[in-house]
């Protein structure tokens, strides 16, 4: 710690038996408080109480061409939507019936404005334009320090209100 603070240099081949002494604490650590399996609860919405409920990239689960900005879930969004083979998929659990207003978060070359974007659930569907073209840069200098690799960069989003959707209490994606 004191020849190296910035901990850039790996050492694990100098001494393997530590090296081999703390992968065995990691992994008994994660057996121990990682869960056994993937956590599967669909991500409740429709509650009176909460007039917002956004959906997180973190909890969508892309589909066809579809890819997340980068590897950590919860610091991504998603790109490379071209396709109509193309989904997004939550599974969600909606607490109270109602009819709730959808707004979509997104960004659009300008050359691909006017695309049709379909919001469906249990067999209701909305479908809107994504209108007006909305690009911008990625922001370069979001932090004082250098990101991992695994977290996106940061990038304004534009507002698409879809309208509103009927849900219905149930479980279903």
């Amino acid at each position: 710690m004191v020849a190296d603070p910035g901990q850039t240099k790996n050492i694990a081949q100098e001494t393997p038996e530590v090296a081999a002494q703390m992968a065995t604490a990691v992994a008994k650590w994660r057996s121990e408080v990682l869960p056994k399996s993937k956590d599967d609860r669909p991500y409740p919405v429709g509650y009176a109480e909460f007039p917002r409920t956004p959906l997180p990239a973190r909890d969508g689960v892309p589909h066809g061409g579809i890819k997340r900005s980068a590897s950590a879930p919860n610091s991504s969004y998603f790109v490379n939507w071209s396709s109509l083979g193309d989904t997004i998929t939550w599974d969600i659990e909606v607490s109270t019936t109602g009819t709730y207003d959808v707004e979509i978060l997104y960004t659009c070359p300008v050359a691909d404005a006017g695309s049709t974007i379909e919001l469906e659930f249990n067999g209701s569907k909305i479908i809107g334009e994504v209108t007006p073209g909305w690009d911008p840069p990625l922001y370069t200098n979001q932090d004082t320090i250098t990101r991992p690799a695994a977290e996106s960069k940061m990038k304004e989003f534009h507002a698409l209100k879809l309208g509103p959707a009927s849900l219905s209490k149930a479980a279903a994606s």
